[in-house]
């Protein structure tokens, strides 16, 4: 991480910038939320769709999935719950919401329709999203820091998210593509899954000060997840919850 800093300082001095100065704008990454469940028998299908889509496209993307709406299984947190039904408004699954940010007039689109799903805003941000983070496996505690820079010079606050997500989840998923074989329930690999926030559902207010903003906190990795197959996302939204300004992992 401190490699990467450092060469972002460089290119700004190749760039006649000192370090003090902040871009006008900033690479982006988008996140695409993506809602299912393990009781969900399209979902499957779904996921297909899905990757179909995002292996055309050449935009920088972050990927959590979240196990909601469709009633529960092992996976489904009460956050994930809020983000889909309360703030969402969902009422279905497989579906995506691309950066919270509103497609042909709908926030949340069908994985069934994502070929309809447009980015609309390029991959430029008005500010920056870096991690830096520590884990100690005996205490199994996790230190993370985000941080980043502000062109915007009109908003000090943001909400800041993080998350855990988790890969390589062997569990079970309904599979209506594979009830020929007489089994209702499949063995399945379930991906990118959201086990926690680290800090509030939507996110916790940062300031920005001197167009910056740093953020620091401490979190105890569930002793039923591995952490080798765990990843730290955190994004960036106005105090509105919507849309996501940028993203990193």
């Amino acid at each position: 991480m401190m490699k990467r800093i450092l060469i972002y300082s460089l290119l700004m001095l190749a760039m006649g910038m000192s370090a003090q100065e902040v871009p006008t704008f900033f690479p982006r990454k988008f996140l695409l939320e993506h809602f299912t469940s393990a009781n969900c028998n399209q979902c499957p299908m779904g996921m297909k769709y899905i990757v179909e889509y995002l292996d055309k496209q050449t935009t920088p993307y972050i990927w959590v999935s979240h196990h909601a709406v469709y009633g529960t299984d092992e996976y489904t947190i009460p956050a994930s719950n809020a983000i889909a039904m309360n703030y969402l408004g969902m009422n279905t699954v497989p579906s995506v919401a691309f950066n919270r940010s509103k497609q042909d007039g709908l926030m949340v689109i069908g994985a069934w329709n994502i070929e309809n799903l447009v980015v609309k805003d390029d991959t430029v941000a008005e500010a920056s999203v870096m991690i830096e983070h520590q884990y100690d496996e005996v205490s199994r505690r996790l230190d993370v820091t985000v941080s980043g820079q502000v062109a915007n010079r009109d908003r000090k606050e943001y909400l800041l998210s993080i998350l855990i997500k988790e890969n390589r989840l062997v569990g079970k998923q309904e599979d209506a593509y594979c009830s020929w074989k007489g089994a209702k329930w499949q063995e399945y690999m379930h991906p990118r899954v959201v086990r926690d926030f680290v800090t509030a559902t939507f996110g916790d207010t940062v300031r920005v000060e001197n167009q910056a903003y740093n953020y620091t906190t401490s979190y105890i990795i569930d002793e039923t997840w591995v952490p080798e197959n765990c990843c730290v996302v955190a994004y960036l939204t106005p105090l509105e919850k919507s849309p996501v300004i940028n993203a990193e992992q």
